[in-house]
């Protein structure tokens, strides 16, 4: 929105007024940078009274201003000003500068020269010396924030990488274990048993696995010594807690024909195996009316269990 008059005045001034009679008006004065544009509001809200508003000298429509000086007296003062010689400026001294000056511009000129100067001083010191040091300061920790947070989130992902190739690890002690620390081995058992049974001619007949029995630390030990108990104890009714618990025995019943040969075989072949197999009970017996000279064998076999999973 423009006001009712505008133009330029004689110094190339863009301005707007709506006055329209002798009263006072209000003058508006954008800041730095900007123009008359940014009191668009006011001009709206304004409407009905005097106001006036313009752009300064190399903002919005208002351009450098170049003064014709018509005073050809003056401009032969700023001529012998602006000529002096090197010569002349080395053996200049305070008193001659000021004398200088001071017939160069009236009192007036240089008092707001002066306050023009002293401004942009006071300006430049407290920028320097309180603004610039926060402003760097705030600057120092954004960068360092941001790297902190670029550092993080690599860190973040070698540690998603890490913890996949942890979850695809065995630990060493399993391969070279004896016991059998899952269910899912004990199952593996019943296939190993059936291979080795086939292999060698073998039929079982049956297989199945009872209840694993708790053994406590105590009674890890003491067979480990092999140190009999002098007085027989009371088997306790109580429940063992888990903390107490070394480990599980786990018997399967089997039942298992062929012939001789092929049975030994099966067992040799047993021995060799990682896992530990206890034959606590065995029966051989030959089967009466088979010429071939087949065997039954019925016993138990134990395996031995880590407590955590039995």
């Amino acid at each position: 929105m423009k006001l009712l008059n505008t133009g330029f005045d004689n110094n190339s001034t863009y301005f707007e007024h709506n006055i329209d009679s002798l009263d006072i008006p209000s003058i508006f004065i954008h800041g730095v940078g900007l123009d008359n544009t940014m009191w668009l509001p006011q001009k709206d809200y304004f409407t009905n009274n005097k106001i006036v508003v313009y752009d300064l000298i190399n903002h919005g429509k208002t351009k450098s201003i170049i003064y014709i000086f018509e005073d050809t007296a003056y401009m032969s003062d700023c001529n012998d000003f602006s000529i002096l010689k090197i010569q002349e400026l080395k053996n200049l001294n305070l008193q001659d500068i000021k004398a200088k000056i001071t017939a160069f511009a009236d009192k007036k000129t240089l008092i707001k020269f002066g306050i023009s100067f002293g401004s942009i001083v006071v300006f430049l010191i407290i920028y320097y010396s309180i603004l610039n040091p926060i402003v760097n300061a705030k600057k120092t920790k954004l960068n360092d924030m941001n790297q902190k947070i670029e550092e993080t989130n690599i860190f973040t992902q070698e540690i998603k990488g890490i913890k996949n190739k942890i979850k695809k690890l065995t630990p060493k002690y399993e391969n070279y274990s004896t016991l059998f620390h899952t269910r899912a081995e004990v199952e593996g058992l019943y296939q190993t048993l059936s291979e080795h049974a086939g292999m060698n001619n073998l039929v079982i007949t049956k297989i199945e696995k009872q209840t694993p029995k708790e053994v406590s630390k105590s009674e890890a030990l003491e067979a480990s010594s092999k140190k009999k108990k002098k007085k027989k104890k009371k088997k306790s009714t109580k429940k063992k807690s888990a903390s107490n618990v070394a480990y599980y025995t786990i018997p399967v019943d089997f039942e298992i024909t062929g012939n001789f040969l092929g049975y030994i075989k099966f067992k040799r072949a047993l021995s060799l195996s990682q896992k530990m197999l206890n034959f606590d009970k065995e029966t051989i017996k030959v089967i009466k009316g088979n010429t071939t000279g087949a065997i039954k064998v019925n016993g138990v076999l134990t395996i031995v269990g880590l407590a955590d999973e039995f």
